[in-house]
């Protein structure tokens, strides 16, 4: 739960925050016995029906559910089957907004990073994909561990000279909308008497306060509330 994954120069923040918030899922249900990173991958390149960050997140919990998914891990890891093909990019000194699509690699049906690993013995799968509603978020979480939030990225979040992202984030009034972006949610808080969700982005540990984020909750800042998924791991 302490891994922070960067999705590089491409708009695949909902294959990283679901694979990431599974595998989280994976150890809470096996009590630490499953501890692996997910192939997302596997998820971008075989899930198909994932277009856009808008509909990526619950046919990624769908694509769990029906085929699984296999063990991963970042650019040139070779401890997982298939392991994240990008090169990561770097906060502060890149300031250039993932590309809007996403790039066209062959589903493969074979372990290329551990090739020692059995490719078909290797999935794990969800028994379900649900979305979820803002009542329901927190008894979700301490159920069954982190799930996927997308929300409205603005430049005020992502655009920061040195990376200053510090305190409960609120997008300020001239800000510019630049897309949907999906982050893992592993918590919650109140700093300053101001309520937050805590969130995993897909940016690397140079972004914000180490990988990680806090976005004010009970507003439903840049509409996060709205599209919150999950699924319950198949064990």
């Amino acid at each position: 739960m302490r891994e922070v994954h960067n999705q590089g120069t491409y708009s695949h923040s909902w294959a990283l925050a679901t694979t990431d918030a599974f595998a989280d899922r994976m150890c809470v249900a096996t009590n630490g016995k499953y501890n692996r990173t997910l192939s997302a991958q596997q998820l971008i390149a075989c899930c198909r029906s994932a277009t856009n960050e808008y509909n990526g997140p619950i046919k990624a919990w769908e694509y769990f559910k029906s085929h699984g998914v296999v063990s991963g891990g970042d650019h040139n890891i070779t401890d997982g089957c298939q392991p994240y093909r990008r090169l990561p990019f770097r906060f502060p000194n890149s300031q250039i907004p993932p590309r809007k699509g996403r790039y066209e690699d062959k589903c493969v049906t074979h372990c290329y990073g551990d090739k020692t690993i059995d490719f078909k013995n290797d999935h794990v799968k969800t028994r379900d994909a649900y979305k979820l509603t803002f009542n329901s978020i927190q008894k979700d979480v301490q159920t069954f561990g982190p799930i996927a939030a997308t929300f409205d990225l603005y430049t005020d979040l992502y655009y920061k000279k040195n990376n200053p992202i510090k305190g409960v984030y609120k997008r300020s009034k001239n800000a510019t909308y630049v897309g949907k972006h999906t982050s893992k949610l592993i918590g919650w808080g109140v700093e300053n008497g101001v309520d937050y969700w805590l969130l995993v982005a897909a940016w690397g540990y140079g972004f914000g306060e180490k990988g990680t984020f806090k976005m004010k909750r009970g507003t439903n800042e840049c509409g996060i509330d709205n599209w919150t998924t999950g699924g319950v791991p198949n064990v």
